[in-house]
């Protein structure tokens, strides 16, 4: 399990116990227009956490603890088994499956769907997750229920072609409900 800590400034985020688990820092470079869900937040931290370990936001009285959103990223799928955190640069999705579709529906198709991008010569590899929220400012929603997280080869300035083509390519395969989604993208990438 990974937890997610989104917030204004680098901050040093960590599970509540003693324990030392592997985290690494990032920031945001780019967000998909029109994304409200982490507005204004610049930085993230991703750890990982053992069973029954929850993520502490930021130090309190920090310039981070202004504004932060946090979240537990539990595993469903993926393609490999190296973890996130080895990324130097990452590509997030959050979706929002809609009520129409069901559970079922959703997740095997978003299976297909992940191995598709992954045709892309910028993604080498990539994760999907389940997003349980755990902290949110009361100005923010969820940016979904569910997370695609792919290693990215190239930076987005050199992948945002690639990827603008290969949507345009597949997007008479998309089942009509992918279309009307909510759908969120952040690229990160390690400081």
């Amino acid at each position: 399990m990974l937890g997610a800590v989104f917030s204004v400034a680098p901050d040093r985020a960590a599970p509540s116990s003693a324990t030392s688990a592997k985290s690494r820092e990032y920031e945001l470079v780019l967000r998909a227009p029109g994304d409200s869900a982490l507005e204004g937040l610049t930085h993230l931290t991703l750890a990982e956490i053992e069973p029954g370990e929850s993520l502490r936001g930021p130090t309190p009285g920090s310039e981070s603890s202004l504004g932060w959103a946090g979240f537990e990223l539990a595993q469903l799928d993926g393609t490999t088994d190296d973890s996130p955190l080895a990324a130097d640069r990452l590509q997030f999705v959050f979706s929002e499956r809609p009520e129409s579709v069901s559970p079922v529906e959703y997740d095997e198709y978003y299976q297909e769907h992940l191995r598709e991008n992954l045709q892309m010569e910028s993604f080498s590899a990539g994760w999907r997750w389940r997003i349980t929220p755990i902290h949110l400012d009361s100005s923010r929603q969820p940016p979904g229920s569910h997370l695609a997280l792919y290693r990215m080869e190239k930076g987005w300035s050199e992948a945002g072609q690639e990827v603008s083509t290969h949507s345009a390519r597949l997007r008479e395969t998309w089942p009509a409900w992918f279309t009307h989604m909510r759908l969120s993208a952040i690229s990160a990438t390690a400081l």
